[in-house]
């Protein structure tokens, strides 16, 4: 795509390209919002309805910061969670020994790998949560390690599916019910949550994802990452839909809550977070070349991301529905980098 282009050029170039059926995209700075846009339709289907402000979008591994994370640090807060015990003193049946620690899932230092195909022996049907949960805490125990614990960062969804239940147990909640008592009324959320459809809202307003996959239909509203539906599409690691709106309250709540007593568990002393979060990579980050090296933000399977720096206290959301029709498409990698770039760039926001 030609530099020149516009913020909306750019998007309507991409639409054209088929990298996404739709778009959300939110820009800021401290709690200031600088940029909004909405872009195409909830699927590729002729007659669809546009996106708009009130889209929701299966934002994925998102999950991870957005809720996974924020439980975590308010649980470090009151005490009931402790950053260096061992994961097996919260979590029965995680028999790996003591050398896995709370913060090592959070900081992706556990050695755990990034994936297994847990789902697949639920293929067939439904098992209970319960049963569901312990069969895979059984498979996790198995695999081997492919680093000692706290020897190097090994991105893992599987470290956050146990930070998942072990926050399940902790708290005696399921995580939707967590994040509905404890988040919703804080940052006054109305637009996001687990399991949409079940909660009332329409699939008229949810961005459609994958079609044709093992499920053999087009999920809309239905959690898209595989190893979160047999858990009835409650996960640490995914399971939130959301609108860049409710994203933004979540960062913007994010801004303040760092700012508490406790602070200094999920940050480093060069003032980024080190817990929960990932971190530009050294070259062609999927940041773009705006956000600095203290910067910190997530991506998500189905084509979301959020990146913030803490130095300007700049921030982005794009939500995209980048694995509809099919997972296949990749187009994305290329497209986020460029978009965050024109967007920092067109909006002065650059050092």
């Amino acid at each position: 795509m030609h530099s020149s282009l516009t913020i909306d050029e750019t998007f309507q170039r991409a639409l054209q390209e088929r990298i996404f059926s739709g778009a959300q995209v939110l820009a800021g700075q401290d709690l200031t919002r600088k940029f909004e846009g909405f872009y195409g339709h909830l699927s590729w289907d002729p007659g669809e309805a546009a996106v708009g402000p009130g889209t929701w979008f299966d934002v994925a591994s998102l999950t991870k910061p957005l809720v996974t994370t924020v439980l975590a640090f308010r649980a470090v807060q009151t005490g009931n969670l402790l950053l260096e015990a061992p994961v097996r003193q919260y979590l029965p049946g995680f028999n790996r020994g003591e050398a896995i620690t709370v913060r090592h899932l959070l900081e992706h230092t556990s050695g755990l790998p990034d994936w297994l195909p847990l789902y697949e022996e639920f293929k067939q049907g439904h098992a209970s949560r319960e049963k569901v949960q312990t069969r895979y805490i059984a498979r996790i125990n198995e695999v081997p390690l492919e680093a000692p614990p706290g020897d190097r960062r090994c991105y893992s969804d599987l470290g956050f599916l146990l930070l998942g239940f072990l926050l399940e147990g902790l708290e005696e909640q399921s995580l939707d019910s967590l994040y509905e008592q404890r988040l919703v009324p804080l940052w006054d959320l109305h637009q996001s949550g687990f399991n949409p459809l079940k909660r009332g809202v329409s699939a008229e307003v949810i961005a459609a994802t994958e079609e044709g996959d093992w499920r053999g239909k087009r999920l809309r509203g239905e959690v898209h990452d595989d190893n979160a539906y047999p858990l009835a599409g409650v996960a640490g690691h995914a399971g939130l839909f959301a609108t860049a709106n409710d994203v933004e309250k979540i960062i913007h709540g994010i801004w303040r809550i760092w700012e508490e007593p406790g602070l200094q568990a999920f940050i480093g002393p060069q003032v980024h977070p080190k817990l929960g979060w990932d971190t530009p990579s050294s070259s062609k980050s999927q940041a773009g070349q705006y956000f600095g090296k203290h910067s910190f933000g997530h991506l998500a399977f189905t084509g979301c991301s959020l990146w913030l720096d803490p130095q300007d206290r700049k921030y982005l959301i794009l939500l995209t529905n980048r694995v509809h029709p099919n997972r296949r498409n990749k187009a994305i990698k290329e497209f986020r980098p460029l978009i965050h770039d024109r967007i920092i760039e067109q909006l002065g926001l650059h050092p």
